[in-house]
């Protein structure tokens, strides 16, 4: 994200040096078609960046993370018991984030399979009391309802729901408007 991110500053600064280095100067007796191309040189590229970040991004994070939203949707329910459950904390560049460790183990098939997924996305994210109310609603021992992928019975899920991360599916369209509206324009 640190390299995606950089692109697009060093991409800005590049295009506001430009502008204030022109700021104020004559324009050169150029013809009307190589101001044409040279702003073409500028915007295409511009553009296209753009328009290929959001393709990506729809393509590599929000597609898979909607199918395997549907797929959970018909996944067999079973029941499992908490072996543990805490609140971990990740360290990160602009403070601390944290995400509820639950850990259970559950039957499937005469097997037992241990997993400690709790629902379609994972990481961390800050505020610690969310993480807690839901590491406090699993104690150790506790008997749970946990879903099963009948075609991978080691790919479980305690929550299938998508929840507010649904809006990050959004987060790609922006990108693809302006990208392929600039180049269309």
């Amino acid at each position: 994200f640190a390299i995606f991110g950089g692109c697009f500053v060093l991409l800005g600064l590049g295009l506001l040096t430009m502008g204030i280095k022109s700021f104020g100067k004559k324009d050169k007796a150029l013809s009307s078609k190589k101001k044409e191309e040279a702003g073409k040189f500028i915007l295409i590229p511009f553009f296209g960046i753009f328009g290929l970040a959001g393709f990506a991004v729809l393509i590599f994070f929000v597609l898979p993370m909607w199918q395997k939203y549907f797929a959970a949707q018909s996944w067999e329910t079973t029941t499992g018991t908490v072996v543990w459950s805490q609140v971990r904390t990740h360290d990160g560049d602009d403070g601390d984030t944290y995400s509820a460790d639950i850990f259970y183990n559950y039957n499937h098939g005469g097997r037992v399979y241990k997993s400690n997924s709790v629902g379609l996305m994972g990481g961390s994210s800050s505020g610690r009391s969310g993480k807690q109310d839901k590491v406090n609603d699993h104690p150790r021992g506790k008997q749970i309802t946990c879903f099963v992928n009948p075609e991978n019975p080691h790919d479980s899920l305690l929550e299938r729901e998508m929840g507010w991360w649904a809006a990050f599916t959004l987060f790609p369209l922006p990108f693809i408007a302006v990208g392929v509206g600039g180049l269309i324009f």
